[in-house]
């Protein structure tokens, strides 16, 4: 594509987890996640029978796409002309390689980051930027790339969170609502808080600052995907639901801070798996509702993009 000199061409690279394109896809997106290595047909089955019991295509490879057109048209709209959004995976095709690869192709001019997750970790959002800029360096391309990084306490964001716990609160029968506490979840990571700083930071903090906006005091914190719960973050959701029923609680919903868009992994962990225990401990359970492509959070996204590229004194 031909630009005129002077011209601008921005494009915002939409940075995601990645999923398999169809069931026949399950088991090379699974060996991408473990760097070559086949999972074996016993691991596979479980996986795959989850896939199954979906009854939908992966939701995290649509509505990432979904977003990443979403997020265009409103840009557009607001008045950046010159702006295209590109979804892309770590795990999947389109891979951010060959994303990056497009772009050069296209003209873009200004490369803009954006990972559809708020928290930053070494091997999440640190790795996606570094792939970006690695395979620039591959291609001895110059473009500049700007990170979109540490949104997570943008006004607007903290108020379609709170939007969403607010509704499930709302759900809850009104004999439960006043005596239920909120549990705000995120992946969990090996190892100790030390080691994780940034990462416990931020998600303490946009739990607090939504808690906040909801003027409410029964909330804690929780992770998810412990591997083994002695060297991982915890605690785990399932033993705090348990927890709950013991001190009294009638509820509890539970908020997923971490991911956007709706996945299989989270939907099996936050959604099956703590039913199971809430029904078995006899209290009541609900999840907020993902994000995925919503206009409230869309339009949230767009102005954290703006900003950034005002800040950077871009033309906007």
């Amino acid at each position: 594509m031909e630009k005129e000199e002077n011209s601008q061409m921005y494009g915002i690279i939409l940075m995601s987890y990645g999923g398999p394109e169809s069931m026949d896809g399950i088991e090379s997106f699974f060996t991408h996640i473990l760097q070559g290595r086949k999972p074996s047909p016993e691991q596979l089955k479980p996986i795959t029978a989850q896939y199954v019991a979906l009854g939908t295509p992966d939701p995290l490879r649509t509505k990432t796409k979904r977003q990443a057109e979403a997020l265009e048209y409103v840009l557009k709209q607001s008045g950046l002309s010159e702006v295209k959004v590109y979804p892309a995976y770590k795990h999947a095709a389109p891979f951010i390689e060959d994303t990056i690869g497009q772009m050069i192709e296209e003209g873009v001019t200004q490369i803009v980051t954006l990972p559809m997750t708020p928290f930053y970790t070494e091997k999440g959002v640190g790795q996606y930027q570094r792939t970006v800029q690695e395979e620039l360096a591959n291609r001895q391309q110059t473009i500049p790339v700007y990170h979109i990084d540490n949104w997570h306490l943008h006004p607007e964001y903290i108020t379609v969170i709170a939007s969403r716990v607010q509704e499930a609160l709302n759900w809850l029968p009104q004999s439960a609502r006043e005596e239920s506490t909120i549990v705000f979840t995120a992946h969990s990571q090996p190892g100790t808080e030390e080691k994780h700083e940034v990462y416990v930071r931020q998600f303490t903090e946009l739990a607090e600052q939504v808690a906040l906006q909801l003027h409410v005091n029964n909330w804690r914190i929780a992770y998810r995907s412990a591997r083994h719960k002695q060297n991982w973050l915890g605690p785990d959701i399932k033993d705090v639901v348990r927890e709950e029923a013991e001190t009294g609680s009638k509820g509890v919903v539970a908020c997923e801070l971490l991911s956007l868009t709706n996945n299989i992994e989270t939907l099996q962990e936050i959604g099956k798996d703590c039913q199971d225990v809430a029904s078995k401990v006899g209290i009541h359970y609900v999840r907020t509702e993902f994000l995925d492509d919503s206009f409230d959070l869309i339009c949230a996204l767009a102005n954290i993009t703006k900003e950034k590229l005002s800040r950077l004194e871009l033309k906007v």
